[in-house]
């Protein structure tokens, strides 16, 4: 359910870690005196501290993959621009739709 962009920021430095509060990101290696990699990391993580299993219990939800939360449908895609797919996160795909819009 989290999406990424913590671990994403920073793979060499994060990883999800199964926790009884929900998959949440943690250190995979030290950080030096003055590191503010995972400071900047954890500023942009939305999920952290969301305790996920709880949640979907509230609602009613099961959820077979505890990394994704219940889901209708899970789909691939990518800018049909070269230039925009080799140059965007992850195929360029959010990037593409906001230069459409």
């Amino acid at each position: 359910m989290h999406c990424g962009a913590c671990v994403g920021l920073h793979p060499d430095l994060l990883e999800f870690e199964d926790t009884d509060r929900g998959p949440l990101p943690r250190p995979v290696r030290f950080l030096g005196r003055g590191d503010q990699s995972l400071a900047a990391a954890w500023a942009v993580c939305p999920g952290r501290g969301v305790p996920f299993a709880e949640l979907f219990d509230h609602l009613g939800r099961s959820v077979e993959n505890p990394l994704l939360g219940p889901c209708e449908g899970i789909f691939t895609g990518y800018a049909s621009d070269e230039a925009i797919r080799n140059r965007g996160a992850s195929g360029g795909v959010i990037s593409r739709v906001l230069i459409h819009l």
